[in-house]
């Protein structure tokens, strides 16, 4: 019975203690084997507790059994009441996503948003930007919301300017941005290109800006979503663009590929992280070492949440707030 009992409190144990383990061992893995190891653990606790239940081991045993695995609740369930409680006050910046929302449809990139947007103070603007078929920059999320156009059967720059998004909303072009942008010196864009490479895009949109004597400089925010295609962009001579926001939605970097290709360049202005991926690093308390941007919300609650634990900006995909 001594050697049974023995065996029962060394199972109990080792699985309480390998659950303590990897709490330690899964803030150093990406996200989808922190989310794998956590519900590892759950199901070690869950074991370990029916042990301490079932068994009828002498009470000295017990209590400490169960000190043991009280303590490894508590390091499980800390870091997400640190995670959930407010750390700070402050107020994020919003982005509106896809130059904001309708009730009718969403990444609609419409006049109707921007111009209600732009007069109710908001001063990033999201666009997504493509080009029609013959060779016009137009913003679009890949002619979603346009039947029976596609990135396959782009319409032309005189087809898209006669569409009426939803049945009623005007899409936006160059010259309606370059008039709006001019009309409200304090609003810039942040680009969201949606062809497979930003250079030839930007190339253009930065000489359209030239002859609009818009400074694209200090207009633009320019996503970009892999090293490699930062570095290109910086080495092209002929780009004015010198304000940068990394998106990590593509090539889904780990946190320390992000520190260690953005964080000291002066001109990656912010990291865009999915908020699902945000509240990963959040509840390990990880920095990645430059101000954080979070999409996509819906809520003025959420901004709200988001806010006080630290992001900075907050893409907003929905008029009006609330």
């Amino acid at each position: 019975m001594q050697h049974k009992r023995t065996k029962q409190i060394s199972v109990c144990a080792a699985l309480t203690g390998a659950a303590l383990v990897l709490e330690a061992v899964k803030y150093f893995v990406n996200e989808i084997f922190f989310y794998v190891f956590f519900g590892i653990q759950a199901a070690m606790l869950a074991v370990s507790l029916v042990l301490l239940i079932l068994w009828r081991l002498p009470k000295r045993q017990t209590a400490a059994l169960a000190a043991l695995f009280a303590a490894v609740v508590i390091a499980l369930t800390v870091p997400v009441c640190i995670a959930l409680a407010p750390q700070r006050q402050s107020a994020a910046h919003l982005v509106i996503h896809a130059g904001g929302g309708e009730a009718e449809g969403s990444y609609l990139n419409c006049r109707e948003s921007f111009s209600a947007q732009v007069q109710a103070g908001h001063d990033l603007i999201e666009l997504d930007f493509c080009y029609t078929a013959d060779g016009q920059i137009v913003a679009t999320h890949s002619f979603m919301n346009m039947p029976p156009y596609s990135m396959e059967n782009r319409p032309t720059a005189a087809q898209f300017e006669a569409y009426k998004l939803c049945g009623k909303y005007s899409g936006i072009t160059l010259p309606y941005l370059a008039e709006m942008l001019q009309k409200y010196p304090n609003v810039t864009i942040v680009t969201d290109v949606k062809e497979q490479t930003q250079l030839s895009l930007l190339t253009d949109l930065a000489r359209f800006c030239d002859e609009k004597k818009i400074d694209a400089a200090e207009r633009f925010i320019v996503q970009v979503y892999t090293e490699q295609e930062y570095l290109l962009l910086r080495e092209e001579a002929s780009l004015p663009f010198e304000r940068f926001w990394f998106t990590n939605y593509r090539a889904q970097y780990a946190p320390l590929q992000i520190r260690r290709a953005f964080s000291a360049r002066e001109d990656i202005e912010a990291i865009v992280l999915h908020t699902g991926d945000w509240w990963a690093l959040h509840q390990r308390g990880w920095d990645l070492g430059k101000p954080v941007a979070v999409h996509t919300v819906k809520t003025a609650r959420q901004i709200d949440f988001l806010a006080c634990r630290g992001v900075n900006y907050v893409f907003f995909d929905a008029v009006p707030l609330g």
